[in-house]
């Protein structure tokens, strides 16, 4: 068996390093729904958030991999998901994601530019309290355009609270812990009042009915001549 040149295998010892000090850190940073396990739609999710150059740490060796063929690389035991273990013991099987991976963590141990489902709900709230605050000066075409979207991002909102809740039950229940309570729904805008109904209108009196004429007195008889 031929030895690895100096150079491949100081590289490969590098990568090792690197994926010791930052692998939990990330792998908990992808598992977005926090059941403790990678899927296809994680990993893939993750990847849009690597840099698009070449990696300066990956091996001469290290040749492209869908994500199926990097889930199939890691998934020592057939699951069809990647947990921790398996992440760290083989994630260096998958050479230029490893090395991508080097270059896009940060000094927090994480990947900068990945957002979480948190960091997403937020962006979009603060997106949604910026267009109602257009709301006052544009013209009747842009209000509705702007509650258009507006409507869009309260979805989104909405499908965000959805999954931080499930994610959090998910970790609660690896925990072994109760779940914590949902997220409440994000303020409606109160309906305006109703119009106070109008007080009936006063019937009127009838009409005083004329007081009974005087009987006319007995005229005086004549006096007699």
């Amino acid at each position: 068996m031929k030895d690895k040149p100096a150079g491949l295998v100081s590289m490969e010892e590098s990568l090792a390093d690197a994926i010791k000090s930052w692998g939990k850190s990330v792998f908990e940073q992808f598992d977005t729904d926090k059941n403790g396990v990678l899927d296809n739609k994680e990993l893939s999710r993750a990847l849009k958030s690597l840099p698009k150059t070449k990696p300066t740490m990956a091996p001469p060796n290290a040749k492209y991999m869908s994500v199926e063929e990097m889930v199939t690389a890691m998934d020592a035991d057939g699951s069809g998901g990647i947990d921790l273990d398996e992440w760290l013991s083989n994630l260096q099987k998958c050479a230029g994601l490893a090395a991508a991976l080097a270059d896009a963590v940060g000094d927090s141990g994480v990947v900068e530019k990945f957002r979480s489902f948190e960091q997403q709900k937020a962006k979009r709230e603060k997106e949604i309290a910026e267009l109602a605050g257009k709301m006052d000066t544009a013209s009747d075409e842009e209000k509705a355009k702007i509650a258009e979207e507006m409507a869009e991002y309260e979805r989104q909102v909405a499908s965000l609270a959805k999954k931080i809740t499930e994610a959090n039950a998910n970790a609660a229940a690896r925990a072994g812990a109760p779940a914590p309570p949902p997220e409440p729904p994000a303020a409606a805008e109160p309906p305006p009042p109703e119009p106070e109904p109008e007080p009936p209108a006063a019937a009127e009196e009838p009409a005083a009915e004329p007081a009974a004429a005087e009987e006319a007195a007995p005229a005086p008889e004549a006096a007699a001549e």
